[in-house]
């Protein structure tokens, strides 16, 4: 790319991202961030978006269907009960 006319900001980039490939201390940590989405924040995310499609709220040691229409984020008051 040296030979051809590319901007030099551009050839910049890539020397960066190349120097980003070839660093074996990042990669170690982006591979242990993957890791951790996986077995962390992946079953979290489905626990809390697909577990229950009926909108219910905890209250009094009890679930109580929330109001057709209604969700959890509309009902601040709810919320802190």
């Amino acid at each position: 790319m040296e030979n051809h006319n590319v901007p030099k900001q551009y050839l910049n980039d890539w020397y960066l991202f190349q120097s980003w490939l070839l660093d074996s201390k990042l990669n170690i940590q982006i591979k242990c961030l993957i890791n951790f989405a996986e077995h962390f924040y992946e079953p979290l995310t489905q626990f809390i978006v697909g577990q229950d499609k009926v909108p219910r709220i905890y209250q009094n040691n009890q679930l109580i269907n929330l109001p057709p229409g209604q969700r959890v984020y509309e009902m601040p008051n709810k919320v802190y009960e």
